[in-house]
């Protein structure tokens, strides 16, 4: 089993960032006339916003990926697995750094991508699924 951990310190960061550009606001919408301020109202409420979710929802809710090479699979922290029903493999594209779960019909749906993990953990995770993806399923990758 491989375990690929959730990268908080990037999180962490967003999340700051986020916090100051909405002190920011909130100091620049006391100080600026109003006029003004109408005008800037989509940096200094709606940004702060989406940066500060941005950083937030991840460092509350997200969960590390574990991978079972025996099975192929991919579980969260909540215990659900990848491929779910309907699809029936995972894939990795070295391309995006994506991980897509892929049905019959060849539609993907993105399960996780490289920049919100560890990177060392990452590389191991990617290395070791793209050694599975090379072996026929059924035979040992070892």
């Amino acid at each position: 089993m491989i375990t690929v951990r959730v990268n908080r310190r990037r999180f962490r960061r967003i999340f700051i960032a986020g916090l100051v550009i909405w002190v920011l606001g909130i100091v620049s919408s006391i100080l600026l006339p109003e006029s003004v301020e109408r005008d800037l109202t989509a940096l200094t409420i709606y940004l702060p916003s989406m940066v500060l979710a941005a950083g937030f929802g991840p460092l509350v809710g997200a969960q590390d990926l574990v991978y079972d090479p025996q099975t192929r699979s991919v579980f969260r922290g909540s215990g659900s697995g990848f491929p779910r029903r309907k699809f029936e493999r995972l894939e990795y594209s070295i391309y995006s750094g994506r991980l897509y779960q892929v049905r019959a019909d060849g539609r993907r749906r993105v399960i996780a991508a490289w920049w919100g993990f560890v990177p060392e953990d990452w590389r191991q995770f990617a290395d070791r699924l793209l050694q599975d993806q090379s072996v026929p399923e059924g035979q040992d990758s070892e």
